[in-house]
């Protein structure tokens, strides 16, 4: 019947070079099996309109986080403390969803509870993946 199926264009393959297209495929992909659920996560100092929503992927965490504002051109972010109690035994993986990796982060256990030091936030989404040992 000639008709194409692709993202924003008639030629796919052309598509999969938009940044558009790599967004939305990696997260489809990172958020594949997800569901929201409750977890606790302290922020100091909490960024302007943070925004935080957690998640659950099998025995993983996933937290959204950013700073919900107007966008800008050169946002230079806040460093900020991330403490998620009870979760001392989790590692922590930085996931770019613009190019599709994943970064360990530096984190530790204090008193049983991750603690994620020299966060930055942004006014883009940042995901972290807590996974358990």
């Amino acid at each position: 019947m000639d008709v194409v199926a692709g993202y924003g264009g008639s030629e796919p393959w052309r598509d999969e070079q938009r940044a558009e297209f790599r967004v939305v495929r990696n997260l489809g992909t990172v958020m594949d099996e997800v569901r929201t659920a409750s977890l606790p996560v302290q922020i100091q100092p909490s960024p302007p309109n943070a925004a935080i929503y957690t998640f659950a992927q099998r025995d993983d965490k996933l937290i959204g986080l950013w700073s919900d504002g107007i966008a800008t051109e050169h946002d230079p972010g806040v460093l900020a403390t991330l403490t998620i109690p009870g979760h001392g035994n989790f590692s922590a993986t930085g996931i770019d969803v613009l190019f599709g990796y994943g970064q360990p982060l530096l984190s530790e256990n204090v008193n049983g509870d991750l603690v994620i030091r020299d966060l930055l936030v942004v006014d883009y989404p940042i995901l972290l993946r807590l996974s358990a040992p």
